[in-house]
């Protein structure tokens, strides 16, 4: 996928741009897919932006998340939590910042394919959930995978909290 088919997409609801190899209407007419069809996962109305472009798929979305108390941890701390404290869990977690915001991401390279799954923090309750891979067979080697998927996580800017 050459630089210049890259274009930045923006959350309906405005909350984060991110870059993709994805057209404009691609991207508006993967908005129609469902929450059901990501499994586990419910996103705040009109946060998505899908690209599937290809053997690899793009997601960026405002988790909908439970309201969080004023005292405690925050959502984000509770998640990173849970997740490091899963012994079931594979790849190379990290935390790490993107776009000046604590970020955590777990990366996973397995018979030849590249899959990362990473969280944004905006806020004490609110989080943006990242999803990025190809499928098997995709005709990438796991270098180039992991230079689309780096790429997409280092275009992730918040616009509002």
């Amino acid at each position: 996928m050459s630089d210049n088919a890259w274009t930045l997409a923006a959350a309906p609801n405005g909350a984060f741009v991110v870059e993709t190899p994805c057209a404009q209407a691609d991207i508006i007419s993967l908005r129609r897919v469902p929450d059901s069809a990501i499994a586990n996962v419910t996103f705040a109305p009109d946060s998505r932006v899908i690209c599937r472009r290809g053997k690899i798929m793009l997601l960026a979305g405002e988790v909908d998340l439970p309201a969080v108390p004023a005292a405690g941890r925050s959502f984000f701390d509770q998640f990173v939590e849970s997740i490091k404290g899963d012994e079931t869990a594979e790849g190379t977690p990290a935390a790490t910042t993107i776009n000046g915001h604590r970020a955590f991401t777990n990366r996973q390279v397995a018979n030849g394919v590249v899959a990362q799954t990473g969280f944004v923090e905006l806020s004490r309750s609110k989080i943006i959930m990242l999803l990025a891979g190809a499928e098997e067979n995709s005709g990438m080697s796991v270098a180039e995978q992991g230079m689309i998927v780096d790429r997409f996580y280092a275009s992730v800017k918040v616009v509002r909290k």
